[in-house]
């Protein structure tokens, strides 16, 4: 399996540090950069995070970030 992004990896510290102990699986995580590849250019996605931003942070290293 490749890598996690560096910016999940830096969200996961994060809220690990925060106390925060129920960030997104990896296994959902590089889901969601699937998923979020798949959205046409200008599309939109949304996402309502209850922790520390690793959910986001799988959404923009799909979309490139």
């Amino acid at each position: 399996m490749p890598a996690v992004p560096e910016l999940v990896d830096a969200a996961s510290t994060s809220g690990s540090e925060a106390g925060f102990q129920y960030s997104s699986d990896e296994r959902v995580g590089r889901l969601l950069a699937v998923l979020a590849a798949s959205v046409p250019e200008h599309g939109r996605i949304l996402e309502l995070g209850t922790g520390a931003g690793v959910g986001t942070a799988w959404l923009v290293s799909g979309l490139g970030g």
